[in-house]
């Protein structure tokens, strides 16, 4: 396993539990938003300049640009998702949330399509995130997409 170091300024703890939560919230309003609208951009924008975002099954993106064109490409035009918080650990300028990737029913029923992740951010503070890394079984999360697909062909009529 390849070891990982977190760029920091100085103290590990450097803004207020307050200052984060509130960013934490904010940034998952905004993620809210950009899947409703498919628009990703907002969101991109949370993060600073030189960010570092580490998602284990599509890799290692560097700058809020390269994190951009990466969600657009995976997430622009998916206008279906949530991003529902199980729990959340705030330590610091690091957060540590349980969520789940949910996916609305095609089929317009209540039918439940999502897997759990883990997501890590690092704080770097005035409401942006210099860190994210994403965890979660990709096989557990291929299996949903496919439930999802078959959804669809049934919504569809096919």
């Amino acid at each position: 396993m390849v070891r990982r170091a977190i760029r920091r300024e100085g103290s590990l703890v450097t803004h207020t539990r307050d200052e984060v939560a509130a960013a934490v919230e904010h940034y998952l309003a905004v993620a809210g938003q950009a899947s409703e609208s498919g628009d990703w951009a907002a969101w991109a924008a949370l993060f600073t300049p030189e960010a570092d975002y580490y998602e284990h099954a599509y890799g290692h993106m560097h700058g809020r640009d390269q994190i951009f064109t990466w969600i657009s490409g995976v997430m622009g035009g998916n206008t279906s998702m949530s991003f529902p918080v199980d729990w959340s650990v705030i330590e610091g300028d690091r957060v540590v949330m349980y969520q789940q990737m949910r996916t609305a029913d095609p089929e317009g029923g209540d039918a439940v399509y999502q897997f759990p992740a883990v997501t890590i951010l690092t704080y770097a503070g005035n409401g942006l995130f210099s860190y994210e890394e994403d965890m979660y079984n990709t096989a557990e999360a291929i299996e949903v997409s496919k439930a999802v697909a078959a959804a669809q062909e049934r919504a569809a009529g096919r």
